[in-house]
């Protein structure tokens, strides 16, 4: 679930609905959140380089633009 023990910046979240993905978009949906992930992801500390610290830090309107 993504929480570190004794970082009282990192929470547990199990999911969170962002939208509805047809089966014919998904390799293109796919490939949107690994660029999101790569590109705004903090690459400096990986115990906060986890999508839902994007998803938290950007909102989810802008996630699914």
């Amino acid at each position: 679930m993504g929480r570190s023990h004794g970082n009282e910046k990192t929470f547990a979240l199990q999911a969170e609905h962002l939208s509805f993905v047809e089966k014919k978009d998904l390799f293109n949906v796919v490939k949107s959140i690994l660029s999101v992930y790569r590109d705004y992801g903090r690459t400096d500390d990986r115990k906060m380089f986890r999508l839902k610290y994007v998803v938290l830090e950007k909102g989810t309107d802008w996630i699914r633009e």
